[in-house]
């Protein structure tokens, strides 16, 4: 029941973000401020003015696609400057800061959800199959639409020009 309430729904149209990059076995890449080498994922602002995450939801399962709220207490934390870039740990360790998911990462057949901040316009989702430890799983220039490994991470920079591992797809032939 909504007493006094409205029962419409306000749906927020988000600006152009991206997930941009993920790391899911880091065993020697970046180490977050606690010292601890933790999973990661990067969202990419291709925008001309910042863009406060505040509010919006990331999720590695897509029947519960607000599984973690980006909080709202340091906007500032939590604000993608204009052109740039900002990392997430994904190691389920909010008492560690910000911007600390809830969650961790598989690096097997797993997905990452991004959702504005009404909890059901989709910003931008990834899945993958399977990732290398210490490799990650990024857009091959920043906001593209095509993914590629990184040998070389790009977390917080952009991955235009980064060592790309291409691996050479063979034809079967039946």
């Amino acid at each position: 029941p909504t007493y006094e309430v409205t029962n419409s729904l306000v749906i927020i149209t988000p600006p152009t973000l991206f997930i941009n990059e993920v790391l899911t076995i880091n065993l020697s890449d970046t180490t977050d401020y606690a010292i601890q080498f933790e999973d990661w994922f990067e969202v990419y602002n291709p925008n001309s003015t910042a863009v406060s995450l505040a509010g919006y939801y990331f999720s590695d399962n897509p029947e519960n696609p607000r599984k973690w709220q980006v909080p709202n207490y340091d906007i500032d934390s939590v604000t993608v400057p204009a052109n740039g870039w900002m990392l997430f740990w994904a190691d389920e360790d909010i008492g560690q800061g910000i911007r600390h998911a809830s969650f961790r990462l598989k690096n097997n057949d797993e997905s990452l959800r991004f959702t504005s901040p009404d909890g059901i316009t989709l910003v931008d989702e990834i899945s993958w199959v399977s990732m290398d430890a210490d490799s990650s799983y990024g857009r091959i220039t920043d906001g593209a639409s095509q993914w590629v490994t990184f040998v070389d991470t790009t977390p917080e920079a952009s991955n235009n020009g980064a060592l790309v591992n291409m691996k050479e797809e063979t034809a079967n032939n039946f």
